[in-house]
């Protein structure tokens, strides 16, 4: 963008009216950013209690495996029934029936996929059973796995890192629109963009800052034709944290 052209880019041009008043400007939320925030506030939730809740299926597995050492026995039972199920995590299955003292009992737990092959519905398998309560057991060759602390820390750490970028977005939008200047900028390309989540646009621009710096930026919206004329508001101590007005996620309140 030339001086002459910049020059005649900023004649008669003038930004919306909500965004001539002094900074800081007051701020709401969009829908989108509500949701953004009511999301973060979600998976920051589900991440806590997630933990929560493996960390006490691990004490579980790991009371019942120090209990059946000590009150356990073992029963040869029978497989009822195998089942497998399919994605990109398979899980494995067997439920069976045993007899203790005369009396019937069954069982249906995850087992190994190797364990599983050597399996046939009315095939033989160990059982090891609480003395106590037989309808507490599991395959003696697939005892419960407490589950490591790791993944109660990967589980919540996950989704507190994704809640703390959503409000991470959410604020650095509200900031950039209190305090940002303004400037035209022009379409200069659109970009087709293709992910697992399906499609999506991002436009291309550049604008010239009131100081005579050229800057280029790219965003998330629907196709513009180059040479489009848009209003861009930039951080005047960083111009290259910019984005297109309007936000989609803050917006000047009234």
């Amino acid at each position: 963008m030339s001086a002459t052209s910049a020059s005649r880019f900023w004649e008669g041009w003038s930004p919306p009216a909500e965004l001539k008043r002094s900074a800081p400007r007051p701020v709401a939320l969009t829908g989108g950013g509500i949701g953004m925030m009511v999301l973060a506030v979600a998976m920051a939730a589900g991440g806590i209690a997630g933990a929560i809740a493996f960390r006490a299926t691990g004490r579980r597995a790991t009371l019942e495996l120090r209990t059946m050492e000590v009150q356990g026995r073992d029963a040869e039972g029978l497989v009822t029934r195998l089942t497998r199920t399919g994605g990109e995590d398979e899980t494995y299955t067997a439920a069976y029936r045993f007899v203790v003292e005369g009396r019937d009992y069954q069982g249906r737990r995850r087992i190994s996929r190797s364990h599983w092959r050597q399996l046939r519905e009315g095939s033989p398998i160990a059982v090891r059973y609480l003395a106590t309560d037989p309808s507490r057991n599991f395959p003696a060759a697939d005892p419960p796995r407490p589950n490591s602390i790791w993944l109660s820390i990967g589980f919540a750490g996950g989704l507190l890192f994704l809640a703390g970028m959503f409000v991470w977005m959410v604020n650095g939008a509200r900031h950039l629109l209190e305090d940002g200047r303004t400037a035209p900028g022009i379409i200069t390309g659109n970009r087709r963009v293709s992910s697992e989540h399906g499609a999506h646009n991002v436009i291309k621009y550049e604008f010239r800052t009131a100081g005579g710096s050229t800057y280029k930026g790219r965003a998330n919206r629907a196709k513009m034709p180059p040479g489009t004329i848009i209003c861009v508001v930039y951080n005047p101590d960083n111009p290259r944290r910019n984005a297109p007005y309007p936000f989609q996620l803050v917006k000047v309140a009234n």
